[in-house]
């Protein structure tokens, strides 16, 4: 749809009128666009990498590894503990001594997933 736009308007610049201002304001806010994007994106990229840097070598668990990278990526909804036993293939009772480790290690204990996994519990 975008590359529709950017055609329909650079041919209708130039067939009324040879100024590319208009041009020149369309791609400077397309430009805009991808900066902020790309600068939201290096944001949680270092901060994933940040985490990994102080956490490597205490988390030693690799179900505890995949659902932590799923949340720094963004993870969407609740995270229960049947949605952890589903993600990561093992029983419910598996999932929930996960996230009780996770818990009494103070891992992400301010964030919104942990509370309400403790208030699933």
């Amino acid at each position: 749809m975008r590359r529709i736009l950017a055609i329909q308007t650079i041919i209708g610049i130039f067939t009324v009128n040879p100024d590319i201002t208009k041009w020149l304001q369309w791609f400077l806010y397309c430009l805009l666009n991808a900066l902020k994007s790309s600068n939201t994106i290096l944001k949680n990229v270092l901060c994933k990498h940040k985490f990994w840097n102080d956490n490597a070598f205490s988390i030693e668990n690799e179900r505890q590894r995949k659902i932590l990278n799923k949340l720094l990526d963004g993870f969407d909804g609740r995270l229960t503990s049947s949605k952890w036993a589903k993600i990561t293939k093992c029983s419910q009772d598996t999932a929930l001594r996960d996230i009780n480790d996770l818990i009494e290690k103070k891992y992400c204990i301010n964030c919104r997933w942990v509370e309400e996994v403790q208030d699933m519990l």
